[in-house]
């Protein structure tokens, strides 16, 4: 099993290298890649203005990055 090494998560908290890739997008869409980093670093600066703890924060933005998944490409791919 190998284990997420950078970027380093709180102490306590073990994932594997696999749990998230912002880089798995790309196949999809281009602009999702950027899509989902933009929503990680929105909800993790509302986390830190609430004042929640490193591991909440860190934990949020490993969620922000697999909020689209299992979304299919109509839904990913159409206009809003």
């Amino acid at each position: 099993m190998h284990m997420l090494t950078t970027p380093v998560p709180p102490s306590g908290i073990r994932l594997q290298r696999q749990t998230v890739s912002p880089n798995a997008f790309h196949w999809y869409q281009h602009t999702l890649a950027g899509h989902a980093q933009q929503v990680k670093f929105l909800a993790q600066a509302v986390a830190r203005q609430l004042q929640q703890s490193e591991e909440e924060i860190y934990l949020l933005g490993l969620a922000a990055l697999m909020h689209d998944i299992g979304k299919n490409c109509h839904s990913l791919c159409s206009p809003q």
